[in-house]
């Protein structure tokens, strides 16, 4: 649902124009870059096509479940195969540039132009799985139907591909897009009202209030444009829903909409989109609803209303920024102290890019892990919160059933996604190790739990960064 290397992607064009150009521009034509990019996407397309339509047979000759696992890895290779091209094509070897000399800087063409290829992988990858896809599906059919489950019609090969490509790059292409063309279009709107760069910081300080502004309004209006890029609809009254209202209100959250996220029965999750109250929704996939209990369906729902009222998004950012700025001070530094490199241009420029995009790697997955456990930990609490009060606890605590209805959700997504629950995710870590925190929490004070502790110091810990690292770029000299 979540595509980071899509947004990396966009990281790479902003950098381009920040940068001045590619690293190595001056060695290929617009031509010969041009090859280079088509050349390079469509052979990983095609070797994506070919290796996983193998697959495929082998599925329809063997019914090789080790042929689908392979499949999909390969898929999850090609993704980011197809990122670290784009990268080298934009700022190594001019593909933007290229781009531009035959359609000008036109806001967001050239762009969208430019992500196409990377697209068009994507695309191809998806296109290929589909026929492993509904071997699958038609594999659970039986076991399904004497289970007693939810049936979901298979959809045809395009429906497939066009519902994957609004589930997993919509929700990150579209507000991109826009954003890029905000940043494009604001200047140029400052020149149309007759202000001319020759008047420095009037023309600076228009520009950057022109963009804060599309910004603000882009993002205020964002969870509108995603109920339309996302299959949904209202979910009505019943037990359930005046429940989870409730629980909002009771917080509040200030939800306009609980939404039922329509994705054929494929994605088994819970979202919550929307920075202010009134232009909130809390979507619940169709796969989540029909699978899961009411209590679990309530705890994946106070799980994500936890990342609303811990403002996680916010302080994500923060860490972000921090971790970007200390990574590049840092970079820049050895550079300069450790070479004869120029930490602004060419490789040393390079080098710097890497070390500043490798910190903010890392302090986003261990900010996020946090503030994982920390919505885990509430979501337990909610569940708890009934028998605390019926037992008269001073202070509440979580009880068992509370914290094994989050567990219980957590094996459904493990389960429902196929994923063992020791694999370690960047983003969420590992299902094992999140239940062994949440299991730790039996009989502990709501009040003092240590993932909030872990939370709340990870948050000061990301302020106090940011505060050095603007300091240092504020006392250092510039390379």
């Amino acid at each position: 649902m979540f595509s980071p290397l899509i947004i990396a992607a966009f990281v790479a064009l902003v950098l381009h124009d920040e940068l001045g150009g590619a690293m190595w521009r001056q060695m290929f034509s617009n031509a010969e870059a041009t090859r280079l990019t088509l050349v390079g996407f469509s052979s990983l397309a095609t070797s994506a096509m070919i290796f996983v339509g193998w697959c495929a047979h082998r599925i329809d000759r063997r019914g090789s479940i080790r042929a689908a696992r392979s499949a999909d890895r390969a898929v999850r290779l090609v993704r980011v195969l197809a990122a670290v091209l784009f990268l080298t094509a934009v700022l190594g070897i001019g593909w933007l540039d290229a781009v531009r000399s035959w359609t000008g800087d036109v806001v967001g063409l050239d762009e969208l132009i430019a992500l196409s290829p990377l697209i068009g992988v994507y695309l191809a990858a998806w296109w290929a799985f589909y026929p492993v896809e509904r071997r699958l599906r038609e594999a659970m059919v039986l076991r399904t139907l004497d289970e007693g489950g939810p049936m979901y019609p298979i959809p045809s090969r395009l429906a497939y591909v066009a519902m994957m490509f609004r589930q997993q790059m919509g929700f990150v292409l579209a507000p991109m897009l826009i954003l890029m063309s905000i940043g494009e279009l604001s200047p140029r709107a400052v020149r149309w009202f007759g202000v001319s760069e020759d008047r420095g910081d009037l023309f600076s300080a228009l520009s950057f209030a022109g963009q804060a502004t599309g910004v603000l309004i882009m993002m205020l209006l964002m969870p509108l444009v995603m109920r339309v890029v996302w299959d949904t609809v209202p979910i009505g009254p019943g037990p359930l829903g005046d429940r989870l209202r409730a629980m909002c209100v009771r917080h509040r959250l200030g939800v306009r909409r609980m939404l039922l996220w329509r994705t054929g029965g494929m994605v088994l999750n819970g979202a919550v989109v929307g920075l202010i109250p009134g232009l909130r929704y809390i979507l619940l996939t169709d796969a989540l609803v029909d699978r899961l209990s009411e209590r679990e369906i309530e705890a994946v729902a106070a799980h994500e209303a936890a990342h609303v009222l811990k403002r996680h998004m916010i302080w994500l950012v923060v860490a972000l920024v921090a971790s970007i700025l200390a990574g590049g001070i840092i970079a820049q530094e050895l550079v300069i102290r450790l070479s004869d490199l120029h930490p602004g241009v060419g490789m040393g420029a390079g080098l710097v890019l890497v070390g500043s995009l490798a910190c903010a790697w890392i302090g986003f997955g261990v900010v996020s892990r946090r503030f994982e456990r920390q919505a885990d930990t509430f979501a337990a609490g909610e569940m708890s919160a009934a028998l605390a009060a019926s037992e008269a606890n001073t202070p509440p605590r979580f009880s068992e059933a509370g914290v094994e209805s989050m567990v219980a959700a957590l094996r459904h997504v493990s389960a429902f996604n196929g994923t063992p629950v020791e694999r370690f995710g960047w983003r969420h870590g590992s299902i094992a190790q999140r239940i062994e925190s949440l299991r730790a929490l039996v009989g502990v004070p709501i009040a003092a739990s240590r993932p909030d502790r872990d939370a709340r110091r990870v948050k000061w810990a990301s302020l106090g960064l940011l505060a050095c690292a603007l300091l240092a770029s504020a006392l250092l000299p510039a390379g």
